[in-house]
């Protein structure tokens, strides 16, 4: 793995930390990030919150390199705009059809040609602090219509806005 791809993957399993087993979360027991369902996905065979527990940095690490960089067809984002999207594509089940949106691509939560080429006249035309902004602005939007559709959610908002606003260019983020 390149060491750039490594450095977006690293920041991430920073930022999501360890063990978390929130009751509102339906994604249930999590660490780095990763969920239960992801993980006995990923080991083919059924585990427990113990099998949460005990995920290594390293199987977190080929997991999201695997499961969301390679599948989600990161490498043909933009580089300036990959740790926004790969972040927010963990974060949220539908987080490329939201830049795609953003883009101006056709939201088929799929990035191939079609979403770069966007993707890449977006950065052209917006740049990529302004460009950048403008996909923090959505995901935002994204987030308080999620929470609007389940109440529940309400208890994440103030950690995914957060989240969400330390990618602003104003706020000092600069792209790796």
């Amino acid at each position: 793995m390149d060491t750039h791809i490594q450095a977006i993957i690293d920041r991430t399993i920073e930022r999501e930390s360890g063990f978390v087993n929130h009751p509102s979360d339906p994604g249930g027991a999590t660490k780095y990030g990763i969920t239960f369902a992801t993980l006995q996905e990923f080991r083919g065979r059924p585990i427990t919150n113990l099998g949460v527990m005990n995920l290594t940095i390293d199987e977190a690490r080929i997991i999201y390199h695997q499961r969301y960089w390679m599948r989600g067809n990161l490498d043909l984002v933009p580089r300036s705009f990959q740790d926004f999207v790969f972040d927010f594509f963990i974060n949220a089940k539908d987080a490329i059809k939201c830049v795609q949106r953003t883009w101006g691509a056709k939201p088929d939560g799929s990035i191939g040609q079609a979403s770069a080429g966007a993707a890449n006249r977006f950065l052209l035309t917006h740049g990529p602090g302004t460009g950048l902004n403008k996909m923090v602005d959505d995901r935002i939007r994204h987030y308080i219509q999620f929470v609007v559709d389940r109440q529940k959610n309400v208890d994440f908002i103030h950690g995914w806005f957060n989240r969400s606003v330390k990618f602003y260019s104003h706020n000092g983020y600069v792209a790796p």
